[in-house]
């Protein structure tokens, strides 16, 4: 049986990536940035550390970057934490997607393996503010 902690992550990294075919990268980027602290929360739970950030992925993620770590996962941290340009977004050769999964490989020794999952078959979480499944409309943008 999966881990919570790993079945939260692996959804959010799924619907990262059905974002991006949608072309909604924003989305797509707070997907991952979530994912991350989803693998932060387990790897402090697993050393003992407190974690007083609750669902502040982003506060959890600019505390990680000041402790002791290798730095493959400093690294995708900085990538998780970096500010998009005036275009809205981070440079081509940042994948988000592969930040999280080298936070889990490093810090957690876990895989995280995805697959191509069609959008339909993703089941939004309680908390999401929008539908995993394609726009029926023939309007673009609007759902």
């Amino acid at each position: 049986m999966t881990p919570e902690w790993k079945s939260r992550v692996l959804h959010e990294l799924q619907a990262a990536l059905m974002d991006r075919k949608a072309g909604l990268e924003g989305r797509a980027r707070v997907r991952c940035r979530r994912a991350a602290g989803e693998v932060l929360a387990e790897y402090f739970r697993r050393r003992g550390v407190p974690d007083p950030w609750g669902a502040n992925a982003l506060r959890r993620m600019e505390f990680a970057k000041g402790l002791p770590m290798p730095p493959e996962a400093r690294l995708a941290l900085e990538h998780l934490t970096r500010k998009v340009d005036t275009n809205f977004q981070l440079p081509p050769d940042i994948d988000l997607v592969e930040d999280v999964r080298t936070l889990a490989r490093v810090l957690l020794k876990e895989e995280l393996t995805l697959v191509d999952t069609p959008m339909w078959n993703l089941k939004p979480r309680s908390d999401d503010t929008g539908s995993d499944r394609p726009s029926t409309s023939s309007t673009p943008g609007q759902k």
